[in-house]
């Protein structure tokens, strides 16, 4: 980067560090669809429904409710020392984190969304309407819906085994890894282990991560599976193996993804991205949401850098991944706040179409239970015999715990979800989180209020090792706005 050039972001960096609050400008949109951005200095506007603003005193006292949780959300944000940051922009700049988008859902639609910072550090592209993140491990909640929908048109079947499908589907990678990664004692776990387990993380299989890579260095399908002799930190040089008994513990597996991807794309004829553009992101009005393969230059892509990058020039290089229903899927807060208002209501969009089959989502939504649950017949958690069971959809079922720590872990497909349930018998809180280097994202959903959180970050990641330091950069934005969304939402 010139001299001239590194010296005038520098002094816009300096501006924004003393900029006042008051300063932010708002726009508010005349309903739910997306405006322009105005280009002001810190680059923090908000996008609001008309639904927020009528004449009715009731309406009036709840806009009321909803300013007011928003405002105390953003007073609760606070830096590692604990003092209180002049602005977000402040904080984000801070934690050398360049950007961040935040959707709030409320009743359950989107009601807000409030765009911050530069997806850009190095042209000073600012984040806007348009901007998209890589949102890392969020893509499994897509995933899960992906292969339930597959399921639901008969493509796949989520409740038939891996062995079933592959010797069905006779794909060769598949069929290699069951026959040199399941040998001794597990060699009979493809019999058990359902297309459900490898996205509800209960098939026992190891590779928790998969993550993204430099251009040209990508890992394919069969690198993961089988193994490969790159020295790449994320990547098991041995593939992925089973290395627990199958739907006993909660084990998170990214490598499970990558046998499910393998299957759906042998079974349906297509890749993975392509069949979920045509099946899923066009019906649920995902519009700007996509599996390319995240390249530097992207247009809209957010780069993988935070303020500190701009001392070393020519540093802002995007990563990509092949594995997209793990780690690969490009989207937006807008976007996934759409998808939440679906599963919200049931499968329908706002328009009162019906673009998800309310099938797909009680599959999505049930939660992995133990091979040794009852299945007995029950109403309420009380009719289970025995006391580590509870109710669930009528069967009495043990959920499963962490191989680690030994708490109760609740994953549907692609999901992490409460043992609080609510009168139709699926969890209250849906949740799940995503970081890669450079990226995080999280989102939650209460069911019972609608209320919801959307973000999605990119910066700079720190390292103690190989492990990610989450007091700055990306993690720490994602773990703090968590924090303040329990503490207020």
């Amino acid at each position: 980067m010139p001299f001239q050039q590194l010296q005038t972001v520098l002094c816009f960096v300096c501006i924004l560090l003393v900029m006042n609050a008051n300063a932010q400008a708002q726009l508010v949109a005349t309903g739910p669809q997306e405006s322009t951005a105005p280009n002001t200095l810190d680059n923090h506007y908000t996008q609001q429904s008309s639904d927020t603003f009528t004449t009715s005193v009731a309406q009036q006292s709840y806009t009321t409710g909803k300013e007011q949780r928003y405002q105390d959300f953003l007073a609760c944000i606070r830096n590692p020392d604990g003092s209180v940051p002049t602005s977000f922009a402040d904080y984000l700049i801070n934690m050398d984190v360049a950007g961040t988008t935040i959707a709030i859902l409320e009743g359950g639609f989107l009601d807000r969304i409030e765009y911050f910072g530069l997806e850009d550090v190095e042209s000073g592209e600012v984040t806007d309407t348009e901007t998209i993140y890589n949102v890392a491990s969020m893509s499994k909640f897509m995933a899960g819906i992906v292969i339930a929908e597959a399921h639901r048109q008969g493509i796949v079947g989520l409740n038939r085994s891996i062995r079933s499908h592959a010797s069905e589907l006779g794909d060769p990678l598949l069929n290699l890894w069951l026959a040199y990664k399941f040998t001794g004692t597990a060699a009979t776990y493809p019999d058990t282990i359902k297309l459900k387990h490898l996205l509800s993380h209960s098939a026992g299989l190891d590779t928790s991560a998969v993550g993204t890579y430099a251009a040209g260095h990508e890992k394919s399908h069969a690198d993961f599976l089988i193994g490969e002799t790159s020295q790449d930190w994320v990547v098991d040089t041995v593939g992925v193996l089973p290395v627990l008994q199958p739907r006993t513990t909660a084990s998170y597996s990214g490598g499970g993804y990558v046998a499910a991807e393998v299957i759906l794309e042998a079974a349906s004829g297509s890749t993975y991205a392509d069949w979920t553009t045509a099946n899923l992101l066009q019906p649920l009005g995902m519009s700007a949401s996509t599996y390319e393969k995240a390249v530097t230059g992207m247009p809209h892509l957010a780069t993988r850098c935070g303020w500190s990058d701009l001392l070393t020039a020519g540093t802002c290089q995007n990563e990509g991944s092949l594995i997209k229903s793990a780690t690969g899927f490009l989207s937006r807060p807008a976007d996934w706040a759409t998808l939440l208002e679906i599963v919200n209501a049931g499968g329908y969009d706002r328009n009162g179409a019906l673009v998800l089959d309310p099938e797909v989502i009680e599959d999505v939504l049930t939660p992995a239970h133990h091979e040794d649950s009852s299945l007995a017949a029950c109403a309420v958690d009380s009719d289970c015999a025995n006391s580590s069971e509870i109710c669930f959809l009528g069967k009495c079922k043990q959920p499963l715990a962490s191989p680690v720590t030994g708490t109760e872990q609740f994953y549907g497909l692609g999901v992490a979800l409460s043992k609080v349930r609510l009168t139709d018998g699926l969890p209250r809180f849906l949740s799940h989180g995503g970081l890669n280097d450079g990226y995080s994202s999280n989102f939650r959903l209460d069911r019972l209020t609608g209320r919801g959180m959307v973000t999605m970050s990119n910066g700079k990641s720190y390292y103690n090792g190989s492990s990610l330091d989450f007091s700055r950069g990306v993690p720490a934005v994602r773990t703090e706005l968590l924090r303040c969304w329990s503490q207020v939402y």
